[in-house]
């Protein structure tokens, strides 16, 4: 627990510090993939030293309003009733290509990520003659036209207060009081963006709602995920000129699309799947007719491999049955970067066990 932090905010800060006062914090560095040995030890201590199942406490769920798929599928992977649901299943692997990509450009991994996972949902939508849509880009844009009204409002309306989900650093959204002003004004998050980067964003999403948008373009319009989450240094990289993506991967991935996406009859890019009545928020990647597909562009090739890396699609597949009483059958994690498919077929029952799951969690029940 003494042990010093040589990296990052809590440089100079122990162990202990920092699993006693941000346990969000913690849970990313259980969660990033580094080649740091300094992220990789702090992993391996909360790992060994069993605060990694104190941290995904699932009772803690009764505590709060709402949770993310993302965030929960973490929590479930210590819950032993859904480990024994699912251990039995087997992963099918499907090769599509013998030869590795790889990331020839110095974006982040997570922003390199997003935007392929863009990059494939555009190209969908232009195979498909579907128009190209985006909720966390329709709400950047929003806000960022919404900045000098917001402004305004702080002015006029400095005393009145609002009741407000707040994510606090342990990663739990609870409800909180706060002055509506400031409330509306801090939530215009877009508020570093300058007018000339606000206009870029606006006109390369045009771009590609009009089938007619560069690899350029594309970046620009993912960062509106990292700027939705306040994530601000997405901002050094619009219009970024570096070679964003090879010939070779952009060519592997209209082809994973061509095979994936003809001639059938469901295809719905980015499927909200989230259901409030039982607090959990979160939307999918892709649903091609019973087949649920995640994009995971993991450098190391290591998520796909283990039961464990498609609790979260068992819980959309769960939450997209509740919300359509439409069941899939195919889960599946797409590597772009190595052109690899792991899948699971999976079977009606198992969906309605997950749900069950789910209301026992009573998420957000003892504040209701």
């Amino acid at each position: 627990m003494d042990t010093l932090i040589n990296f990052g905010k809590y440089k100079n800060q122990t162990y202990g510090y920092v699993i006693k006062n941000d346990i969000k914090y913690c849970q990313w560095i259980l969660t990033t993939e580094s080649k740091y040995v300094y992220i990789k030890e702090f992993k391996n201590f909360l790992k060994n030293n069993n605060i990694e199942e104190r941290i995904y406490d699932i009772s803690k769920l009764k505590h709060i309003v709402s949770i993310n798929c993302s965030d929960l599928s973490e929590y479930m992977k210590y819950d032993e009733a859904v480990i024994d649901l699912i251990k039995n299943f087997n992963i099918t692997t499907n090769k599509i290509d013998s030869q590795k990509t790889t990331k020839e450009n110095n974006l982040p991994n997570n922003i390199f990520g997003i935007f392929i996972d863009y990059l494939i949902r555009y190209e969908i939508c232009k195979h498909t003659r579907i128009e190209f849509d985006d909720d966390r880009a329709d709400t950047v844009l929003s806000y960022l036209k919404d900045k000098e009204e917001a402004e305004d409002f702080r002015a006029e309306r400095s005393t009145s207060f609002k009741k407000v989900l707040v994510k606090r650093s342990d990663g739990l959204v609870v409800q909180s009081w706060i002055k509506q002003a400031d409330y509306y004004a801090e939530s215009c998050f877009c508020k570093n963006v300058s007018v000339a980067q606000g206009e870029d964003i606006e006109n390369s999403y045009n771009n590609m709602k009009q089938n007619k948008a560069t690899i350029q373009d594309i970046l620009n319009v993912s960062l509106c995920h990292s700027l939705s989450f306040n994530e601000m240094n997405a901002l050094d990289y619009i219009n970024h000129n570096n070679n964003v993506i090879s010939n070779r991967m952009y060519e592997n991935i209209i082809k994973w699309i061509n095979i994936k996406v003809s001639n059938k009859d469901i295809i719905l890019c980015n499927p909200i799947v989230g259901d409030a009545t039982v607090g959990i928020c979160g939307d999918a990647d892709l649903i091609v007719d019973h087949e649920l597909i995640d994009f995971k562009t993991n450098i190391s090739n290591t998520i796909g491999n283990k039961i464990t890396d498609f609790i979260q699609l068992f819980l959309y597949t769960s939450l997209y049955y509740k919300k359509t009483k439409k069941y899939i059958n195919k889960i599946t994690i797409f590597n772009p970067l190595y052109m690899i498919e792991y899948s699971i077929t999976i079977n009606d029952s198992i969906i309605n066990k997950i749900l069950d799951i789910l209301t026992n969690y009573r998420i957000g029940s003892c504040r209701r």
